[in-house]
């Protein structure tokens, strides 16, 4: 059961505020002679563009014929953003990114806006954060209005978790509230699972890659991705440490460590409390590379990070393991191949990026993530060394 349905006065002001600047879309009016020009507005890194993806490939077989356009923000030029991820699945045909950093001046606001009115676009389709508040969204809203779009969908925010709890009812996840947002165009819950675009050329990387160290097809490799964007949602370094000596006692496999550039301090720790030397990926692979690598893997166990939702894409299972830093439910991997640790405390969901007793994450025991990895491995027919 969802909360679609309940009332919620931040939603029910924004749907009015809706009506005002927007006309309701005719979808009749969308299939006359001249070519229907659709905005989509979306910001975010990894995790949040690969569980948009159900949407744009939905957005793309309801409007074959149309323009789509895609404005996004990475939020800052060192992170991943939608030209990595949603650009590469040609679901879009044309692109325009931005970061903060380009607004430094009145005229710089202009400029954006001028770009934005003089396309003419028909319609905007708003993918808005789970964390945006609601004077954000009027604030967007009124600028889309401004900017001369007739219609609009998808100004709406995400419940708070007290909502949830009030009523009893479970959280929705990430790609059902995104395709609530498109139930204005008529557009149901299609296909869910996320796409994520991997080249011959980044295949063929990997697997010499892979060759170079002796790792053959065959062999049963499980990746480990003990990093991830914020502190607060980190298993501790020597859980996964211990928990890698504990796989590599008990099967024979090979362990392939990932991670970016700046958790390489973090895979060094861990690194150096394993009795059997890994391949150590940290910081030398791109994020299509990494992809292409998940995609060789038999398991991901990671912490809720972008490279799980890759893992997802790519049809890996995966054990992850969530902080109480978020809303349970919301970010869980999309599929049914996943082993999910989540555990709940009084602080929780606390939605920071620190921690300072970091109760949550010490609270989940490497046996019972070892036992969730065992079981994976049995599902494919992987036995214990000495199994019959």
């Amino acid at each position: 059961m969802t909360g679609e349905n309940r009332f919620y006065l931040p939603n029910v002001f924004l749907s009015v505020l809706n009506r005002f600047f927007f006309k309701k879309p005719q979808l009749s009016q969308f299939h006359g002679n001249q070519k229907l020009k659709i905005l989509v507005y979306q910001v975010g890194n990894i995790g949040d563009l690969i569980v948009s993806t159900p949407v744009y490939m939905a957005l793309r077989k309801k409007y074959h014929d149309a323009e789509i356009t895609l404005l996004s923000s990475s939020g800052s030029r060192k992170y991943v953003g939608a030209e990595e991820i949603i650009k590469p699945l040609n679901l879009i045909d044309s692109f325009h990114a931005f970061s903060p950093d380009d607004f430094v001046s009145l005229k710089h606001y202009y400029t954006f806006y001028r770009t934005i009115r003089n396309t003419k676009y028909d319609l905007v389709v708003y993918l808005p954060s789970n964390l945006w508040k609601t004077f954000t969204i009027c604030r967007d809203m009124i600028f889309f209005f401004l900017a001369g779009i007739k219609y609009g969908v998808g100004f709406r925010v995400y419940e708070d978790y007290h909502f949830y709890l009030k009523h009893k009812i479970l959280p929705k996840n990430e790609i059902d509230r995104l395709f609530d947002l498109l139930k204005p165009l008529e557009i149901k819950n299609g296909n869910k699972l996320p796409q994520f675009a991997i080249s011959n050329e980044n295949t063929q990387f990997v697997q010499s890659l892979l060759s170079e160290h002796e790792i053959t097809g065959n062999q049963v490799k499980i990746g480990i991705m003990p990093g991830g964007k914020y502190p607060a949602r980190l298993w501790p370094a020597h859980y996964f440490s211990e928990l890698i000596n504990k796989i590599n006692k008990n099967f024979s496999l090979k362990i392939i460590l990932l991670g970016s550039e700046h958790e390489k301090k973090l895979v060094e720790e861990i690194k150096n409390q394993i009795k059997k030397k890994p391949l150590d990926t940290c910081g030398c692979l791109t994020i299509h590379q990494t992809g292409a690598l998940i995609k060789q893997c038999h398991l991901l166990i990671t912490n809720d990070s972008g490279p799980m939702h890759i893992a997802a894409a790519v049809r890996t299972p995966t054990v992850s393991i969530f902080s109480a830093v978020d809303i349970p439910f919301l970010w869980y991997p999309a599929g049914n191949n996943h082993k999910i640790f989540y555990n709940k405390v009084e602080c929780s969901p606390c939605f920071q990026k620190e921690c300072d007793n970091h109760i949550c994450m010490e609270g989940i025991p490497v046996e019972s993530v070892y036992n969730a990895v065992k079981e994976q491995l049995y599902k494919m027919g992987i036995k214990k060394r000495g199994d019959a």
